[in-house]
């Protein structure tokens, strides 16, 4: 029994996303994603601005990402 499991969580990207395709985690990234993205932040936030800057500067990045990744959104 214990086998069948271990078979399962070396194929877990098989089927794992089937049962996630339609929900949406926004927070459920890799480690290095997330750092990445920190970089990222820490490049083009100023903690020092008020929180509506931060929203625009966010919005900014967001269209920069989606526009290199190829996406319509």
């Amino acid at each position: 029994m214990h086998g069948h499991f271990e078979k399962l969580y070396e194929d877990q990207a098989t089927w794992v996303p089937c049962y996630f395709k339609f929900r949406f985690f926004p927070f459920l990234q890799s480690m290095q994603r997330s750092e990445g993205f920190n970089a990222v932040l820490k490049r083009y936030v100023n903690p020092h601005k008020s929180i509506l800057n931060f929203v625009k500067e966010y919005e900014k990045i967001q269209v920069h990402i989606l526009v290199r990744e190829g996406g319509n959104d």
